[in-house]
Formats: structure tokens, sequence, C-alpha cells
């Protein structure tokens, strides 16, 4: 019987806690009043207003009042969402919202991998990459904790746990799976053009973030480099300089980077900071592009497209009470249409009514937007950008 420790099995879940759950015209018009909360703060850019139609039931996948943010987007405008079973929230799931019918994905049943955690996916052309840490050690053994009430005994699989990438294509079936190097902590993954992937990491050892260039074997081909803004954090350092604790929560920082798909690359950025975005094309050829967030805001997060970049900005120091309020009313939120040549706003984008975090992908000039409605299906409209 292996004993082990309470507090180190909360410390090491801790890793895995990066979802962020969320419960559900054109015009010129220079300058721009984000709320009354606030000063008014003049940006001379144009503003387009979407007014988007009803939306279309899609047809075989029930919708959830749980979203976890962001949603993902594949390069031809489908959005994949992520949500929880209703039975065990720890237990998470992934549908495409497809208009002619949906298609939903259960990573928890990856053939040959047991206890699997899902750390990321990312929708491509053809299929669906997931990333998990799991084990293909099929054998339980029995266990005891011990906790402030007391001992906890019970059974698990205690066999080598590691990050593996499972692949599935666009209808939901398991094509395969990747063992990943055992010596890095994976924590997201995205899917280039070219079949490579592109994986963001942390070494326990040297204890520092990497991103990594991936062959579709899953064998290392070489190192991207990370803006400096983004590497300078808090947490990185302390768990570059810390004991056990700190390069735990160093690690675990890291999932809240993310991916964005955009003209056909891969965009990195760390929400909630002013550090530039990395756009990643195939072959691994980076390039760091600095944002102009409007004042007194920070980049939340990217909707994903195929012709545009169009950024969420959140109000800076915004209070816990204030992120529950995303409409274009409220100013906590901004959409903007950006420069991907500089980074620079073009347009504000508002939306008539709805949330912010509604508006999930870009496609060709045409964004969608998506919610539930009373009957637990997922409604998706959508709305053309100005020229």
């Amino acid at each position: 019987m292996r004993v082990l420790k309470f507090s180190t099995i909360v410390a090491v879940c801790s890793i895995f806690t990066g979802h962020v759950l969320y419960g559900q015209t054109a015009s010129s018009k220079p300058g721009l009043k984000p709320s009354d909360k606030g000063d008014v703060i003049e940006i001379d850019t144009p503003e387009h207003k979407l007014e988007l139609p009803p939306g279309k039931a899609i047809p075989g996948i029930e919708g959830s009042p749980i979203i976890a943010m962001p949603v993902q987007c594949s390069p031809d405008g489908v959005a994949f969402v992520e949500m929880p079973l209703a039975s065990d929230f720890r237990q998470m799931r992934v549908a495409s919202l497809e208009e002619k019918g949906g298609h939903l994905y259960t990573p928890g049943t990856v053939p040959g991998l047991y206890d699997p955690v899902l750390l990321g996916f990312f929708p491509a052309e053809s299929d669906v990459a997931f990333l998990f840490y799991a084990t293909r050690d099929a054998k339980e053994t029995d266990y005891s904790m011990r906790s402030e009430k007391g001992p906890v005994t019970g059974k698990a699989r205690l066999g080598t746990h590691q990050n593996y990438i499972a692949l599935f294509d666009r209808k939901g079936v398991f094509k395969s799976l990747i063992d990943l190097p055992i010596e890095y902590e994976y924590r997201k993954i995205a899917e280039l053009d070219s079949g490579e992937f592109v994986l963001l990491a942390y070494n326990p050892v040297n204890r520092v973030a990497s991103l990594q260039l991936v062959n579709a074997s899953g064998e290392f081909l070489r190192p991207l480099s990370i803006p400096g803004g983004m590497l300078d954090d808090p947490k990185l350092n302390q768990g570059e300089l810390g004991g056990s604790t700190e390069a735990v929560t160093a690690s675990g920082s890291l999932s809240a980077w993310q991916f964005a798909s955009a003209r056909h690359r891969v965009i990195l950025y760390k929400p909630h900071s002013s550090a530039p975005v990395l756009e990643v094309g195939s072959g691994g050829a980076v390039r760091e592009v600095p944002l102009a967030a409007p004042p007194g805001y920070e980049l939340d997060g990217v909707v994903s497209g195929t012709d545009r970049w169009i950024m969420r900005f959140r109000r800076s120091g915004l209070s816990d009470s204030q992120v529950s309020d995303a409409s274009t009313a409220s100013g906590n939120f901004l959409l903007y249409e950006t420069n991907p040549l500089d980074g620079s706003l073009k347009t504000r984008l508002s939306l008539k009514s709805g949330s912010v975090f509604s508006l999930a992908c870009e496609a060709d000039g045409v964004v969608s937007s998506f919610l539930v409605d009373g009957s637990a299906k997922f409604l998706v409209s959508s709305a053309s950008l100005a020229n």
C-alpha cells in the first residue's frame, strides 16, 4: 500500500486548474466612453456595430450553462467549446458548433489512457489535438492519505504519469495517441497548418518555461523564442529561485497563457498583461508583435479568425463583481480589430446586445456568436464585418 500526503495531492492537482469558467450595423464614430465609472477615454478609431440575427440551433449537441474560456476555433471558423459534465464538474467535454450538426468529444475515453486530465485542445483543418496528463498503466494500487480529518484510503493508478497528445478527427472519432518527452511538464498545445505542434512547457529541473516545435510523431524539433515581456513574471521568477512549492506554482501559471488560431498561423498570448503577442507560422517562424491596448485596458483574449486580428481588452484592475458584467454598455471589456502588422487599433466592435464573450470566431470577414437558450440548445448567429 502506498501512503500519500494529502497536501502533496492538492499541490499537484493545482497545476491543472487553468480553466476559466464563464456562466453564460456599421458606423464611424470617433471617441469612446467606456462607462460612467471612470474617465472618458478618447480613441480616434471608427466603430462597427454588430447586429446579430436570432441564432440557429445546433442539432445533435446539448448546451451547458457553464463554458470554459477561451473558445477555440478551427481554421474554417467553427467554434469549439469546452464544458464540464453536469454529473461531474471535474470532467470536461468539448463540442463543435457546426451549423449542419455538432460533434461531441469525450476526452476521458481515449483508448489506452487512464486518469486523463485535459490540459488543453486545439482544432486544426482535419483533426483536433488534445493535450493530456495521464498514465498508460491500468493497474490500481491501494493507497492511504493523511488529511486534517484523518486517514483516507482507496485505490488509484499510481503508475508513471506523463503528457500525451490525442488526435481526433473533425467528427469526434479517435485517431491516434502520441507520447511526449517525459522530462517536461506541458501546459498548452497548438497545431500548425503544416501538421507540426507548438507546445508550451515547463522544465522542472532547470525551472524555466519553454516553447517547443514538435513534429507529428511527438519528436522535439527545436525551441522557439518567447518574448521577454511574457517571461518577466513574478511566479516564474520565484519558481526559478524558490523551493518545490514555488516551482509547482510557476509551472501551473503557464496554464493561463493561451493559443489562438489567426490568419492560418498561431498566436501565443498572456492574458491580463502588457506583454507582446507571439505569432508562430509553419516551420516555427516567429514574429513578436506589441499590442496598442486602449488606455486603461489590458489584453484579455483573442477571437480566433482566418482573416482578421480581433482582440478583447479588459479594464485594468477590474474587480470580481465587475467581471460578471461583460455587456458592451458596461465598458468593462472592449473588442477591437487590430492591425496584424504592428498591433495598432483599427476598429472598435460593439454588440447591440449580449456579452462580448459570446463572440466566438471570425472567418473571411464574418464573425459568429453563440448562446445557450432556455431549452439547453446552442444557438449560433453571424454578422459581417466592415471591409
